[in-house]
């Protein structure tokens, strides 16, 4: 657990070329493992490459100041507005030499050369003064790294948290961040770097998702529910439609009864079309899908047609919601030709 204590009156702004000496010193005297690792505990060499190179360019770097003195900074890059490396393997070996400066570079350059997708800001580093660490100078800088992002229109902010940096995962967490994946460097292993693997983290504006691990699982989400959805429809149009198997069944025999034996028989054809169109379909047989259309719509429409013709309100209480039954089967069978009813009517 940390504390968090406020700063009394922060500034958050755009870093001055003046700033060169302040910066170089904080990132420096800020404790920071990673660059330790890098510049092999030559901190006085690591000083003199960050001024040289802040006394060059400051482009896209924040700091945060305490009565004026800067106890925070953080270089950010956002969507559709590329800025140069920050620094090159000919600044490093000039300082540094051959050797030591190739390796800085080769260990700086993931960070350096980061290749941003088209919607997302990156934050390249972000350091803390060590006086200052409890206090909150990490959320200013990443309020303003929101605000840029977000007016920049893009849908995340990226940043990179070695594995074992505990303290930064738990403080990234809180302000929101997501922990991705984790990324190793063969690179850094071979040349003995203390570290060799970091996690991809992000803050996303909204619940657009941002990978295609994400936006595949999306999909399949909204598929997957549709077809849930479809699923339970057809089961309970299937079992409605063997419930109204007694219409055809009641109606036919009246008919009979009554001597009407052409209006019998059509009704044995309609009862006919539900049972063996029931059955075929639930096989996947086309057939059995268009003798249930048809029985479906034959019996909605003789149903509505006595609706019409009855005196009885009664009577058309009934009649009617039951023709719409009849066409609401019939709609459900049109939109959905392929799906597996043996699944629907089991567990829907």
């Amino acid at each position: 657990m940390y504390n968090t204590r406020m700063l009394s009156c922060p500034v958050v702004r755009p870093a001055r070329q003046a700033d060169a000496h302040a910066m170089a010193s904080l990132v420096v005297q800020s404790g920071s493992k990673f660059i330790e690792s890098v510049f092999k505990g030559d901190m006085q060499g690591a000083y003199k490459v960050l001024l040289t190179h802040y006394q060059e360019s400051v482009e896209r770097i924040y700091v945060v100041t305490e009565a004026e003195k800067i106890v925070g900074l953080m270089k950010l890059h956002v969507p559709n507005q590329m800025i140069g490396n920050s620094i090159s393997f000919l600044h490093l070996i000039k300082i540094l030499g051959l050797k030591r400066g190739t390796r800085a570079g080769i260990l700086l350059s993931h960070w350096d050369e980061y290749k941003q997708k088209p919607d997302e800001a990156y934050i390249e580093y972000l350091y803390v003064s060590a006086e200052w660490a409890n206090f909150n100078v990490m959320e200013n800088l990443l309020e303003r790294a929101f605000h840029e992002s977000y007016r920049a229109k893009a849908k995340y902010v990226t940043h990179f948290i070695p594995v074992n940096n505990y303290l930064a995962l738990d403080k990234f967490k809180d302000q929101g961040f997501v922990t991705r994946r984790r990324i190793r460097s063969p690179l850094a292993k071979l040349m003995g770097a203390k570290y060799t693997a970091w996690y991809r983290t992000t803050h996303t504006f909204g619940e657009t998702p941002i990978t295609v691990k994400e936006m595949v699982a999306e999909k399949w989400d909204v598929v997957r529910t549709n077809w849930q959805q479809r699923r339970r429809e057809i089961g309970a149009a299937m079992r409605i439609n063997f419930a109204l198997t007694l219409i055809p069944v009641v109606a036919g025999s009246l008919a009979y009864t009554r001597g009407y034996p052409v209006a019998a028989a059509g009704w044995a054809l309609i009862l006919l079309g539900h049972l063996l169109g029931a059955r075929l379909y639930l096989k996947g047989n086309p057939y059995g899908r268009m003798g249930l259309i048809i029985a479906m719509v034959a019996e909605g429409v003789n149903l509505f047609g006595r609706s019409i013709r009855t005196d009885s309100w009664f009577d058309r209480g009934w009649l009617i919601p039951l023709a719409l039954v009849t066409f609401w089967i019939a709609v459900v069978l049109l939109r959905n030709p392929k799906a597996n009813f043996d699944v629907a009517i089991t567990t829907a």
